[in-house]
């Protein structure tokens, strides 16, 4: 098996290697746009598109760590940094007295003295904060879990995945990026959704222009697309309600 890694995710990297014990991967450079029998990509979910291509899909979703951001300070200050550009829009209108910036990663760990840092939790190594509420600032789809991506047709690279496979990690990311999929706004969505008892909540909130919508829906642990669509319709503007059993 050669594994293929995006671009500066060696924290998902240590965590593929670490899944795969009883594998001997053998690296092989950024993603080269096409994947070979035998090849996989390796890359946090939230980095990718909701739907991958016609030859490509998703085999794996390893465990879920954590899935939220983090602070170097309190997040009421003058000036907060961002790595997330729809975290940006959200705080803008969250903290309007603030300047709200959006800078890379590398970027925003040089910023600890000026003002507040707000990054994604897992994804970001050697960066210690106070780890901020969901009800503050909600992570984007997938957030926090590491994806391991082969061809349809590979069968046997597949079952090799699905070994590492964490299952509730891989139905809450689903339905994280389902309803990405279904609204058209994994750039411009903060979601998250958790297993609780029998059922799935799903919490998530979108912004247009200076407009804020915020769903807050329980959905079976099963869920088909139907259970997503009126979450994702009304996060779109598409309904002004949320419409549950909505027929695709």
């Amino acid at each position: 098996m050669r594994y293929f890694l995006a671009y500066g995710e060696s924290a998902a990297e240590k965590k593929f290697l670490s899944a795969m014990r009883e594998a001997d991967p053998v690296p092989a450079g950024i993603f080269p746009g096409a994947l070979e029998k035998g090849d996989v990509f390796v890359s946090f979910l939230r980095s990718v598109p909701p739907v991958t291509g016609p030859d490509l899909s998703v085999a794996a979703v390893l465990r879920r760590e954590s899935s939220g951001y983090v602070s170097s300070g309190e997040v009421f200050q003058d000036r907060i940094f961002t790595s997330v550009p729809f975290a940006a829009e959200y705080l803008k209108i969250r903290f309007p007295e603030s300047e709200i910036s959006v800078l890379t990663t590398d970027e925003c760990a040089g910023m600890t003295d000026e003002g507040t840092v707000i990054v994604p939790e897992s994804e970001v190594s050697g960066f210690r904060g106070k780890i901020l509420d969901p009800d503050l600032i909600l992570p984007a789809p997938g957030q926090g879990s590491v994806s391991v991506i082969c061809r349809k047709d590979d069968r046997e690279t597949a079952e090799l995945c699905r070994k590492i496979n964490h299952n509730p990690s891989r139905i809450e990311t689903g339905a994280e990026r389902g309803i990405a999929r279904l609204s058209g706004l994994h750039e411009n969505l903060g979601i998250r959704a958790e297993t609780e008892d029998m059922f799935l909540r799903v919490r998530a909130i979108s912004v247009s222009g200076s407009e804020i919508r915020e769903a807050d829906e329980y959905i079976p642990l099963d869920y088909v697309m139907d259970d997503l669509l009126g979450i994702a319709e009304y996060l779109s503007w598409k309904r002004d309600y949320i419409v549950r059993g909505a027929v695709l």
